[in-house]
């Protein structure tokens, strides 16, 4: 069975993060879809690359995917209202059991803000923690609870890319990929 994932970039989204667990994903089998939380056709990342999106968030149909990934980088567009509809549907299905949620470094001040981390273990860049989810934080690389995954930045885009293609379909398949990506 084929796994959906909604991939969610912003202008100022940071590339390695949006770009490896995208590649990763789609090497496991996932289909993946970018998709722009400002409905522009191509998003400039923080560091210059430009990507091609999917689907802009208007036209999107977040019951029909099994994962919702936010990268780091500028998290205004999450933050700000833009991503309003992106925000309703991770309020409303958060715990559930058979829907999987992954954030990385900056992103997961976004769920905190949504109010989602109260009593998950959590980890994100250096810093974005403080003042707020200090209690949940874990300081790993790669965090995962239960039907979250997060991680710390840039660095650790491969760990999250394997944590997240492990959750939806198996370890030995995302260490299969990993390994042909020549990636210990």
């Amino acid at each position: 069975m084929s796994k959906r994932v909604a991939f969610f970039v912003c202008k100022g989204s940071e590339d390695t993060e949006v770009v490896t667990p995208i590649d990763i994903l789609r090497r496991s089998q996932a289909i993946v879809d970018i998709i722009s939380v400002e409905n522009i056709p191509t998003v400039a990342l923080s560091q210059g690359t430009e990507i091609v999106v999917n689907l802009k968030l208007a036209d999107a149909d977040l019951s029909k995917y099994n994962a919702f990934i936010i990268p780091g980088g500028d998290i205004t567009a999450f933050e700000n209202g833009t991503a309003k509809k992106v925000q309703d549907f991770f309020v409303a299905n958060f715990n559930r059991s058979d829907l999987l949620f992954a954030s990385i470094c900056a992103g997961p001040h976004v769920l905190y803000t949504w109010g989602l981390l109260a009593g998950r273990k959590v980890t994100a860049y250096p810093g974005v923690q403080k003042g707020a989810f200090d209690k949940e934080y874990t300081g790993q690389q790669v965090t995962v609870d239960k039907n979250l995954i997060t991680g710390n930045g840039p660095g650790a885009a491969f760990e999250f890319g394997r944590a997240i293609s492990a959750a939806l379909f198996s370890k030995e398949a995302a260490d299969g990929v990993l390994s042909s990506m020549q990636v210990k």
